[in-house]
Order: C-alpha cells, then sequence, then structure tokens
C-alpha cells in the first residue's frame, strides 16, 4: 500500500515543484503544506467513490472533509492562480454535498424504493443508474428542479471524485 501510495504521490511531488519554480519563496513554504493538501484530497475522491451518497450522515461526513480541504488550501502561505481555483472547486463541492443533505432529503425519501431498480452510482460511466434511470425517477415522485440540482450537485462531486471524467455528457440529461 505504502509502494503505491509513494508510487501516486512522486508525479504530485514533481508538479507541485515544477508550477512553485515560478517563485522560489514560495516553494518551500507551499511544499510541505500542498503534500498535506494533496494527501486529503485523495482521501476525499476516495470516500467520495466508495459511499452511499444517499446517506444524510454520510452528506454531512463528506462535507465536513471537504471544508477542511478547502480550508487547507486556504491557508497555504503563497496562493497562485491552481490553489485559488481549487479552492473555489471545493466551495462548489462542499455546498453540493449541503444541498444533498439539506435540500434533497425530502425528495431522497421519496424515491428510496427506487433505488432496488435504479442504482445510480459514483463511477463515471454509470452516475445516474442504466440508462439514466435516476432522471426519470426523480422527475415522477419529486420535480424536475430537483432533478436538475441532483444532477448539477453530482456532477460538481464528480469532478472531485474524478477529473477525467467528461461530465459535460451528463449536463444535457
Amino acid at each position: 500500500m505504502l509502494n503505491s501510495l509513494t508510487f501516486l504521490a512522486f508525479p504530485a511531488f514533481f508538479i507541485i515543484s515544477i508550477s512553485t519554480k515560478s517563485a522560489p519563496k514560495c516553494e518551500s513554504l507551499n511544499f510541505r503544506r500542498n503534500t498535506k493538501c494533496l494527501f486529503k484530497e485523495m482521501v476525499l475522491a476516495n470516500d467520495i467513490v466508495v459511499s452511499n451518497l444517499s446517506d444524510k450522515q454520510v452528506l454531512e461526513k463528506l462535507h465536513n472533509s471537504c471544508e477542511s480541504l478547502k480550508k487547507c488550501y486556504e491557508t497555504m502561505p503563497c496562493q497562485n492562480p491552481e490553489v485559488i481555483q481549487k479552492v473555489n472547486k471545493l466551495k462548489s463541492v462542499s455546498e453540493s454535498f449541503n444541498s444533498l443533505s439539506e435540500g434533497f432529503s425530502v425528495c431522497s425519501q421519496k424515491i428510496e424504493n427506487m433505488r432496488g431498480k435504479c442504482k445510480p452510482r459514483t463511477t463515471c460511466d454509470n452516475m445516474f443508474g442504466d440508462n439514466n434511470c435516476a432522471r426519470e425517477g426523480i422527475i415522477d415522485k419529486c420535480s424536475e428542479e430537483e432533478w436538475i440540482g441532483f444532477r448539477d450537485s453530482m456532477i460538481r462531486i464528480m469532478s472531485l471524485a474524478d477529473p477525467h471524467c467528461s461530465l459535460e455528457r451528463y449536463r444535457k440529461i
């Protein structure tokens, strides 16, 4: 496990050191903080993928982890455009967790019995279930507005969990 973490972390350290070359004073200040934040981000991305996003307690835990990660990046001594972009993305993802746990909870209860037939996943290719069945179920049991809010929240969350996923295709659903 440690070897695989080292293997994954090395390219990140290399990229971090390259991106901070333009500001030598910031390099040493940010390297340690950025490494800590990077590991927190990897843990959060993994937690998103393996978690039950219909459980309110899980969503609250993920929201708190996201807020902690956002603070990690916000407190970096030298802010560069990449860090600022990351903080803004984390704000959006954090709001999505909050939206799902608070605003979507009533609808989530209405569609609970649908989960046997339609199983949305936290993967790029099956985010809204087979043939995007979650869309129809949410619109039927709740509303199109609820569907749009759910869809947009999940797209923001997946942008952190799987940054290589082509999420634009889901915006058209």
